[in-house]
């Protein structure tokens, strides 16, 4: 499995890879610190899953996924986020994202994507 993790946050970077690792301890990872480098990787590889950070360098995390969504429309994307309101998810849905994260404020307690990823683990093309 291709996870990317679109973010510029080095430390949240970590945090979201070492959650999906508890799921797949084998799958690939790619990362983007922005949308042209996410978008680049997008074009050129098979992804299977992309965790976009909404507030991004550049660009709004909202319109990466739309172009994401467009590049590559079986492509798993779902929202990482510190927000919690509700204007996220319904935005984050109507640009195309399959699903929404909360970051935890507190620290160690990172984000547990395990239930989400054997959620989608039927759709997803084993690497």
């Amino acid at each position: 499995m291709v996870v990317m993790i679109v973010d510029n946050n080095l430390e949240e970077i970590r945090i979201t890879s070492e959650a999906v690792l508890k799921a797949y301890p084998t799958c690939e990872f790619i990362f983007a610190y922005d949308g042209l480098t996410a978008r680049r990787y997008a074009s050129t590889r098979e992804i299977n899953l992309t965790l976009v950070e909404i507030i991004l360098p550049g660009e709004s995390g909202y319109r990466l996924i739309r172009s994401l969504k467009t590049i590559a429309p079986q492509m798993n994307i779902a929202i990482l986020t510190r927000s919690m309101f509700g204007v996220d998810c319904g935005l984050g849905e109507k640009m195309g994202s399959d699903d929404i994260f909360i970051k935890s404020t507190k620290p160690g307690n990172g984000i547990d994507l395990y239930q989400y990823l054997k959620k989608i683990e039927k759709n997803i093309t084993h690497v």
